[in-house]
């Protein structure tokens, strides 16, 4: 019930759709809150960075399923994955649209671990990057870093 193994043509892993999906699920007061709590959590730390001059950088970091999920033939043999899928892709447009509002600046490492030729995640139930998932992170950081350089040059914080 809590775990589904996926064996693809390049990649491989057990995923745990159940598991993730209860710490998503805003449909429940306590995530809702706890949503909400993060939210003034980034606006206050954009504020009182501001006022140190010292910039902000988000990196939004997803479910393993969420990166697995355009490589499944067969979203229905994964119990809730489509549910799982949906809620996350709603909450961090939510994110997104919130920190945009702000002018909070942040990554998005969805793209760069899709992307991966080769498996960024652990074959297990392990839901955290491999050694590869966190160099793409790091290059998608990097990659922001350098192509908002020539903005931060000679730009004076006041």
């Amino acid at each position: 019930a809590f775990a589904s193994p996926f064996a693809g043509k390049e990649w491989k892993t057990i995923l745990t759709v159940s598991y993730r999906y209860r710490v998503l699920d805003d449909s429940d007061p306590r995530i809702r809150t706890g949503l909400e709590i993060s939210k003034s959590a980034l606006q206050e730390m954009q504020r009182r960075l501001s006022l140190a001059k010292v910039d902000f950088l988000v990196v939004l970091l997803p479910t393993k399923e969420s990166v697995f999920r355009p490589r499944l033939d067969n979203v229905d043999r994964h119990r809730d994955l489509v549910t799982l899928a949906g809620t996350e892709d709603r909450l961090r447009d939510e994110l997104k649209g919130f920190m945009t509002e702000l002018g909070i600046a942040y990554v998005d490492a969805v793209p760069g671990l899709r992307k991966s030729v080769q498996q960024p995640y652990f074959a297990d139930t392990d839901g955290h990057p491999n050694t590869l998932g966190h160099r793409i992170i790091a290059e998608a950081i990097i990659g922001y870093l350098e192509s908002d350089a020539s903005s931060r040059i000679g730009r004076v914080r006041e």
